[in-house]
C-alpha cells in the first residue's frame, strides 16, 4: 500500500473517530435515559425496560397506561422503554396488547428510528408487523442512523420495505460511507449507492 493511500486512511480514520466521540458525547449528554436509575420513570416503563414479562402483564391488567409518557425529558412510551434495552419479549407483548407502533415520544423519537438506530432488526420486524410506517421523514432518519451505525442488515431491511427510501446526502451519509469503507463492509455501500442511484444522485 502506498504511503499517500495509508496517510489518507489514517485521516479518514481520524475525523471518522473523531466524528463517532462527539456523537456518542451528545447521545449521552442528550438523551436523558438517567443512567437506569429510573428518574421520572413509572412502574411500567420500568418493567418495559427490565423486560420482566410477567410484570408488564400484571400491570397491564390492573390499567396501566399502555401509551403514558413518562416524566423524563425523553417521553417515552413503554415500548420505547423496551426497545431501547433490546426487551423484544416485552416488545412483542406490548404490541400484542394494542401498543401503537408509530407513537412518538415527546421528544419526536420513533419507535422505527429507535429501533433501526440500535441495530435492532428482529424488534424492527416486529414494530413492521404490527403496522409501523417504514416511510416518510421519520424512517429517512431511522435509515441514516442505521447507516452510520453499521446496521447493514437493518439498512437492507428498510430499503427492502419501502424502496422509495432515499440515502440523502449529508453528514450522517457520509459517515456511513466512511465506516463502511474502513470496515470493508461492501453491502452497505451497495445499499447507500442504491438509495442514491433510486434518486439518480451520484456516489
Amino acid at each position: 500500500m502506498r504511503g499517500k493511500e495509508i496517510l489518507g486512511r489514517l485521516l479518514l480514520a481520524a475525523v471518522f473517530a473523531g466524528i463517532i466521540l462527539v456523537g456518542a458525547a451528545i447521545v449521552f449528554l442528550g438523551a436523558g435515559v438517567g443512567g437506569g436509575r429510573g428518574r421520572g420513570f413509572g412502574p411500567l416503563h420500568l418493567a418495559a425496560r427490565s423486560g420482566n414479562v410477567e410484570t408488564v402483564t400484571g400491570l397491564l391488567d390492573a390499567g396501566a397506561g399502555l401509551e403514558e409518557l413518562d416524566d423524563g425529558p425523553n417521553g417515552w412510551t413503554p415500548l420505547l422503554h423496551a426497545i431501547h434495552k433490546g426487551q423484544l419479549g416485552v416488545v412483542r407483548l406490548l404490541l400484542a396488547r394494542g401498543a401503537d407502533p408509530n407513537r412518538p415520544a415527546r421528544n419526536g423519537t420513533s419507535p422505527v428510528n429507535l429501533a433501526a438506530s440500535q441495530g435492532e432488526l428482529a424488534i424492527l420486524r416486529a414494530l413492521v408487523a404490527a403496522g409501523a410506517r417504514v416511510d416518510g421523514p421519520s424512517a429517512t432518519e431511522a435509515l441514516l442512523n442505521a447507516a452510520a451505525g453499521g446496521h447493514t442488515r437493518v439498512v437492507r431491511f428498510l430499503l427492502d420495505s419501502d424502496p422509495g427510501l432515499r440515502a440523502t446526502p449529508g453528514l450522517r451519509t457520509w459517515v456511513a460511507r466512511c465506516r463502511a469503507y474502513l470496515s470493508h463492509d461492501r453491502e452497505m455501500l451497495a445499499l447507500l449507492h442504491r438509495g442514491y442511484k433510486s434518486q439518480g444522485a451520484r456516489l
